[in-house]
């Protein structure tokens, strides 16, 4: 019964709704920041990956242009 008596009178309280919105507030925009961070790692890796696979293409492309093959190339020193 007394639960009952409190959780209406916290219901009908209009006091301290300002604390329960600004909690919510700080809730998603942590949360939209923690998205953020993630998305520009993963930009980040995708980039370094792809500059990681052009690096390789070139590289082979060179060797051919050279006149070696792609079976001499990983041995070469430059």
């Amino acid at each position: 019964m007394r639960l009952n008596s409190f959780a209406r009178r916290l219901l009908s309280d209009l006091h301290g709704n300002v604390i329960a919105i600004s909690a919510g507030g700080l809730f998603a925009m942590v949360g939209g920041a923690g998205v953020g961070v993630d998305t520009v790692q993963w930009y980040l890796w995708k980039r370094q990956l792809q500059q990681a696979v052009d690096s390789g293409a070139t590289a082979g492309a060179l060797t051919l242009a050279q006149g070696g093959s792609f079976s001499n190339s990983a041995d070469r020193e430059l």
